[in-house]
């Protein structure tokens, strides 16, 4: 019955039915319906697509994680405060492969360049290590960004634990030049320095 529902439905209809679906906690039948209106090149509302990855997430990340899946790689709009939320999530739970398909789906859109999506990224990069912490923050100041002094120190202090002295350095190299380097940030250098 839902499969003919769906191919006589309008867009509007569809993501009616979507938005319906999903007030009542069913994601399956939600997800299979905003798919058919991707399928069939319809627009979906980006209010739509947030409730869809907020009743996943309120399922659990291995939800997001299905929706993702689901998605396959279709053009979809996620709203920025959406994304920012799923990343603020991945980095409380320490999540790296998820943040990364949040990140690549960012990417297809113009929320990459928001600070919103940044921040969090920023910070489970510097709590891994790695190279892509220092490409992030390269992407940040890029895009026109601010990094403030504040999340600076943090990402210095989450670089004494991974010992990531590069990416120390980097976040030093923008601080001084914005001069903004501060007692603070001395003391977390020093301590940085003194795991290296």
């Amino acid at each position: 019955v839902l499969a003919e529902l769906q191919e006589e439905a309008t867009a509007r209809g569809l993501a009616l039915a979507t938005r319906g679906f999903l007030k009542s906690g069913k994601l399956d039948p939600a997800l299979a319906t905003f798919v058919t209106a991707l399928d069939r090149d319809m627009v979906i509302p980006p209010r739509v697509v947030g409730d869809l990855f907020k009743v996943a997430h309120a399922k659990g990340p291995q939800m997001v994680q299905h929706v993702l899946e689901k998605l396959g790689g279709r053009e979809v709009e996620v709203p920025t405060e959406c994304l920012a939320a799923l990343l603020h999530d991945c980095l409380q739970r320490g999540d790296v492969a998820l943040a990364r398909q949040l990140e690549a789906l960012a990417l297809k859109q113009d929320s990459a360049k928001h600070y919103s999506v940044f921040e969090p990224l920023l910070k489970l990069h510097a709590k891994v290590g790695g190279t892509r912490a220092v490409e992030l923050f390269e992407e940040l100041q890029g895009a026109g960004l601010f990094a403030s002094e504040g999340l600076c120190g943090n990402l210095l202090a989450k670089c004494g634990e991974t010992q990531d002295l590069k990416f120390a350095e980097a976040i030093v190299e923008y601080l001084r030049g914005r001069n903004m380097l501060s007692l603070s940030i001395f003391k977390t250098l020093m301590k940085v320095y003194a795991t290296c």
